[in-house]
Parts: structure tokens; C-alpha cells; sequence
């Protein structure tokens, strides 16, 4: 397919935003901020010292649904591996909703779902950024949303968690996780894609370094659905653990570098990953990177 690239899709996003605060929101331990120029509108998550800790995401003013950062466009690479025409997918992590508008807006899923913990972060997207009409949301956090899929009556449960000290670890649990893949296929709610981006004061959320967090996100997912993560550099002690947890419940991981960034996206399924070309070719069309490329410099480990 002929690739049509607006001039306003950036390989790699600007590092030195220049514009005007449109609203500054105070939000646990940080703040979130909304700035624009004439051409971008921007979100960044501030630590609590008032250090930005980096552009979040980043929307054309003209052209709501382009995804200009090169990760998020690697992310969707996760629509080429599934076996669903139109997944339906799981999102944790909100941010400014640049990947459901993207999603969305060119029908490449069959429904996206996203679980977000900050209701400020819900409202400056809806009032500054936008949120597909036909997309749905939870607020809860990713751990305690999880845990609410194995209770009875599928209420986010206070108590509950998966930090392994608490509710989460009873015997009962446990086993359930343990029949996971049995509960997905009886489940007609199972999901394709669970794409994963959570960062709070610059790291990774603890709970994404323990293998109880897999196997919940797992168990929502069909036996041949995949995780696409964003992730720090492979070489550091965050990630590494990150991975050894993953290796618990994921055995195929495939790994993309992206041109000027650290960070990497992961693809992780517990069955091996095929790639469908025709839908390579169609989504390269509609992003800047050449995904091509991302592909064939992959790393995989089976």
C-alpha cells in the first residue's frame, strides 16, 4: 500500500516544546499539565518536585486522530499479530486517549475498553483532548481492576490487589489464576490485545514487576491474545525484572527498538506470534515510522 504521510506526523516527537499552560491540575503526588502552540497540544505528568517528566502525549490541533509519538505507533504494531480481523481490546492507561482516537477513528478494533486510576486525568482528556464516543472506561487502577474480574459479582473490590501480601494471594485465588486459560476460552468477553502503558514519577508501577499482575492480565485475554507494552531500555534492573515476571505466564516476547527513544515496545503472548502482512501493510500506511523496518530489527525470544 502507498504510504500517504502528512508532514505533520513527526518521526520523533519535539523534546522542546515551546507554547501556552492551558491547565494545570494538581493530581496525588504531581501535576498534570496541558499546554499548546499553534500546531500541538501536549499533556505532561510532573513529579512532585514540579519536574516535567515528559511529553505524555502529543496531538495535532487540526488532525485530532494522527499519533505523532513513535511509541504509541508501535504499540498498534499489536493489531498485525492477532488473528481477529477486529480485536477487542484492553487498554490500561489512558493519558490524552491519542491511541483510542487513532483506533477508532480508522475501525481497526472491534471495541476498546481502557482502565485509568485518575479521575483528573479522565477529565482533562475529555476536556481538553477528546474521548471516542463509542470507547468505554473504568476508573480503578490497573491491579485492583484485575482483581475485581475474579470476584463473584465483578465489583472493584477496596481490598483487593495484587501486590502478593494481601487478598489476592488466598488459595482460592490462586487456583483461579492457575485455570486461567480454561476461563478464557469459556469466556465470551475475552479480549485480543491488552496494551499496557503506566509510568508514575518516571518508573514503572511496582506492581508491573510481579507475576500475579500477568497472570490476572491474562486471564482476560483469549489463549491466542497478546500484552503490547511500553517499557524503559531493556538493559535496566526495572525492565529486567519486568521480563522475568512476564517469562512466568508469557513465554514469546518480541521486542521493538524505536529510532531516538530509550524505551522499547514489547509484544508478549503465551503462544507464538504470527505477523498478517496485509494488515502490516495497511497500518504503515497511516503512521510515519516504517513499521517495516521496527519489524525486521525485532528481537525475539522463544
Amino acid at each position: 500500500m502507498p504510504r500517504h504521510i502528512s508532514p505533520y506526523m513527526p518521526l520523533i516527537a519535539p523534546t522542546s516544546l515551546r507554547g501556552t499552560l492551558l491547565a494545570r491540575k494538581p493530581d496525588g503526588n504531581g501535576v498534570i499539565e496541558v499546554w499548546q502552540n499553534e500546531k500541538w497540544r501536549w499533556l505532561i505528568f510532573s513529579s512532585q518536585g514540579n519536574q516535567a517528566l515528559a511529553v505524555q502525549s502529543l496531538m495535532h490541533r487540526e488532525h485530532h486522530s494522527a499519533l505523532a509519538l513513535p511509541y504509541m505507533q508501535a504499540l498498534c504494531l499489536s493489531t498485525c499479530y492477532v488473528q481477529a480481523d477486529s480485536p477487542r481490546v484492553l487498554q490500561f492507561g489512558l493519558g490524552a486517549a491519542a491511541i483510542n482516537r487513532f483506533l477508532s477513528a480508522h475501525t481497526l478494533v472491534d471495541t476498546l475498553h481502557t482502565v485509568e486510576k485518575s479521575q483528573v486525568v479522565v477529565d482533562v482528556c475529555h476536556s481538553y483532548f477528546g474521548f471516542p464516543a463509542n470507547n468505554t472506561i473504568d476508573i480503578a487502577s490497573a491491579d485492583k481492576w484485575l482483581a475485581s474480574c475474579i470476584t463473584s459479582n465483578g465489583n472493584i473490590d477496596s481490598n483487593a490487589n495484587l501486590d502478593g501480601q494481601a487478598e489476592m494471594e488466598s488459595q482460592a485465588e490462586l487456583e483461579s489464576h492457575a485455570t486461567f486459560e480454561s476461563h478464557a476460552k469459556a469466556d465470551e468477553r475475552a479480549l485480543d490485545i491488552a496494551i499496557i502503558d503506566l509510568y508514575g514519577d518516571g518508573t514503572t508501577p511496582a506492581v508491573m514487576q510481579r507475576d500475579q499482575f500477568y497472570r490476572a492480565v491474562a486471564s482476560r485475554l483469549k489463549c491466542s491474545g497478546l500484552v503490547a507494552m511500553n517499557l524503559p531500555h531493556p538493559n535496566t534492573d526495572e525492565t529486567k525484572t519486568i521480563f522475568a515476571a512476564m517469562r512466568l505466564t508469557f513465554r514469546h516476547l518480541h521486542f521493538f527498538s524505536l529510532p531516538g527513544y530509550d524505551n522499547v515496545v514489547l509484544l508478549a503472548s503465551r503462544e507464538p506470534l504470527g505477523l498478517d502482512r496485509l494488515k502490516l501493510d495497511r497500518l504503515n500506511g497511516l503512521l510515519s515510522l516504517d513499521l517495516f523496518e521496527i519489524v525486521e530489527q525485532s528481537v525475539h525470544i522463544d
